[in-house]
């Protein structure tokens, strides 16, 4: 049976998007929760997310999600009044109910009922906090002392009300053709909690979500807002027949009311009206209304948009840097012309309004990686849990800004070394002490901007990588014999670990043990154009460095010549360039080398990969870039540099394909075009060239 909620399509993206919000800060929330304790602030937090989640989910009419926030909401409200003790079992349950309702928002979207035991789950919240919470005051008549106290509140109260003139008393009318009157209440309720605080509410908020039919609704206000300000956020609320917002300054009997309508505590006997005045005054002293911050003046706008405006910004970009080669030939032609000055001085100007437009809109396409680090605390503590360690995961750089395209693509690699750092790096708890380390490990999480490019660590204080046990692995699969790896660096052993296939643990679990993981983390950063590296010390821990362009669209190059072909070779992996001649280059390995500051630097002609014939002269001076891929650098041999230029990244299509040592292609500002050169092909290359000499020996 299809479900039926009160929502149109145009509401669906929002209600989905704020939704996702308050399930992302629930979920982050509740692992801090745990972690460091009864946090005043925080407890609120959550509870104003789930009571969020429970008013939004209500105007649309979905119960099975309402019944899931309520009890939910009830649990973080006994926390909040220090009557439920925060517990692991607790926090366990509580994230239950955020996958759930992750699984009821997704009702929303395909309008069928999924597995979620909605009862199972809100009878175990139940009787969780019933066992926890401490025992209700009885019902009983008011004693003298207790008479005395409300008087006192009263007139409190009353003096609040009549030196701040911030209490309202609100009446509202529900239009009886409404078909979710419930639903509207919801909305007053919500509108008048954004304002401030709701004293007392008629129907009670249990009333309200039962979705029942409500066609009329009492509440009194506290706010600092003027009762204008409360009269226009009311008025906007549909369905609505009628609405009375009534200041309460000079009421001299606060609370008592001739409109027909009994206040919400009144029902419920007299200790109830003592413990709501109570809680009246406890809020005055506890808690201090913290001041709106200035609103900012935002749209939603699709990501298509976005896109299209930066396919737009980067054709832009080809044709500012052709008007700049029109520009120099005029310049070197027609040197006395003014007219030419004037067409200098207005390219010019069109130059420097792109580089702003470019500037605006890449702002616009970046995101706080923070929106992915916040996925992982979670994460780490499910599976820590799962392999019986103590982990604390610390995040740095969060508000380290990458362009979404880039942070679409780095989740998988970063689910994989975190996991990675679990189960291979972080000892079990007896082994740490052991080895005189803390029984809580530790991983980072970090993020920084360096050079135009973005910084993700990943690093643990766990045990390191055993490199002979790496060795032995790579033997046994097959991926080189005893010998070699007899003679191979520390450095090159280490690097085996993103071969595919190749597995350190012993047993094969949903974690690990398949030789996968590290394999998809180094393809996904390559087709990122990004560069990966380990470091490891034995006994102390590992630490994995990915660094990553800032964006995707807009790719800065050094553009390189190779006879008649133009080459770009992204900017973030060029170290240096250098000019050598013969005499400079040496053999190793019938390889061509030369020495950089004391290190072998092995050299790649592309000429001889591409075979294009090359215009140096046998014996002149030659050009080689050094690039770099993680620790390893190599210098690639070019006949001519033409100079750095951002280019426009243009896929090769499904009709050329994959294409060994071409990443992808660009057009210049004059129409031509060129190729984006793949270093990390190159180097694979490099070590096929050198392998093949090997054997020939």
């Amino acid at each position: 049976m299809e479900l039926k909620f009160d929502i149109d399509q145009d509401e669906m993206p929002i209600f989905l998007a704020e939704t996702d919000e308050h399930l992302q800060v629930l979920d982050e929330g509740l692992i801090r929760l745990e972690q460091e304790g009864d946090d005043v602030e925080l407890v609120q937090a959550l509870f104003r997310a789930a009571h969020t989640l429970k008013g939004s989910s209500g105007m649309i009419g979905h119960k099975r999600m309402v019944n899931v926030t309520h009890a939910l909401e009830n649990a973080l409200d006994g926390v909040r009044k220090q009557q439920v003790v925060i517990t692991t079992p607790f926090v366990d349950l509580c994230l239950q109910a955020v996958d759930a309702l992750r699984l009821l928002r997704n009702e929303v979207i395909h309008r069928k009922e999924s597995a979620v035991e909605v009862e199972e789950l809100t009878g175990r919240f139940a009787e969780m906090v019933s066992g926890s919470v401490v025992a209700a005051v009885n019902e009983t008549a008011k004693t003298p002392v207790q008479e005395t106290k409300i008087i006192e509140a009263k007139e409190s109260l009353i003096n609040a009300a009549n030196d701040n003139a911030g209490y309202y008393q609100i009446k509202a009318a529900i239009s009886k053709q409404s078909i979710a009157s419930a639903a509207r209440v919801f909305q007053i309720v919500m509108a008048l909690q954004d304002l401030g605080e709701i004293t007392q509410t008629t129907p009670s908020l249990e009333e309200i979500e039962t979705a029942k039919p409500i066609f009329e609704y009492f509440a009194c206000l506290k706010t600092e807002a003027p009762l204008s300000e409360v009269q226009k956020t009311l008025s906007i609320i549909s369905e609505v027949d009628s609405i009375s917002v009534e200041s309460l300054v000079g009421n001299v009997q606060y609370g008592e009311r001739d409109n027909g309508i009994k206040p919400a505590d009144e029902p419920i006997g007299q200790v109830a009206e003592l413990k709501s005045i109570e809680k009246v005054q406890d809020t005055q002293k506890a808690i201090t209304v913290e001041p709106k911050a200035t609103s900012e003046k935002m749209i939603r706008t699709s990501v298509e948009r976005l896109d299209n405006l930066m396919n737009l910004v980067g054709e832009l970009i080809t044709d500012r840097n052709r008007l700049y080669q029109v520009r120099t030939q005029f310049q070197n032609t027609l040197r006395s012309d003014q007219r030419v000055d004037r067409l200098s001085e207005t390219v010019t100007h069109i130059g420097r309004i792109t580089d702003q437009l470019q500037k605006e809109v890449m702002s616009i396409r970046m995101l706080p990686v923070a929106n992915t680090f916040h996925k992982f605390p979670r994460m780490v503590r499910d599976l820590a849990n799962k392999l019986n360690k103590k982990v604390d995961l610390v995040i740095e750089g969060e508000d380290t800004e990458l362009d979404r395209s880039v942070i679409e693509e780095i989740t998988d690699p970063l689910i994989h070394l975190i996991r990675n750092s679990l189960d291979h790096g972080i000892e079990m708890p007896e082994e740490r002490l052991q080895a005189g380390k803390p029984e809580k490990a530790r991983i980072l999480l970090a993020a920084y901007q360096e050079q135009g490019r973005i910084i993700l660590t990943v690093e643990d204080d766990g045990k390191g990588i055993d490199v002979e046990r790496v060795k032995a692995s790579a033997i046994k699969k097959g991926f080189l014999n005893e010998a070699d790896a007899a003679v191979m660096s520390e450095e090159e052993a280490v690097n085996l670990i993103f071969a595919s296939g190749l597995s350190t643990a012993k047993i094969v679990s949903d974690i690990s043990g398949r030789g996968v993981g590290l394999d998809i983390v180094r393809n996904n950063i390559q087709h990122l154009n990004g560069t990966i590296s380990v470091e490891t010390w034995i006994g102390k821990g590992s630490r994995f460095q990915v660094a990553l362009p800032l964006t995707l669209a807009i790719v800065p190059t050094l553009l390189v010549r190779v006879g008649p072909c133009i080459f770009a070779i992204p900017l973030i992996t060029v170290e240096e360039t250098l000019r050598i001649t013969d005499r400079d280059k040496q053999t190793v390995n019938n390889c061509p080398v030369i020495v950089l500051r004391e290190h072998v630097l092995p050299l790649l002609n592309l000429s001889e990969i591409f075979k294009i014939k090359s215009d140096i002269m046998e014996g002149s001076p030659q050009h080689v870039v050094v690039v770099a891929v993680g620790k390893q650098k190599m210098g690639v041999v070019v006949d001519v540099l033409l100079g750095q230029e951002e280019v426009v990244v243009k896929s090769l299509g499904a009709l050329i394909g994959e294409v060994f040592g071409i990443s992808s292609a660009a057009i210049l500002g004059d129409g031509q075009v060129i190729l984006i050169l793949d270093v990390q092909d190159l180097f694979k290359r490099a070590s096929l060239i050198h392998d093949r000499k090997n054997d020939k020996n």
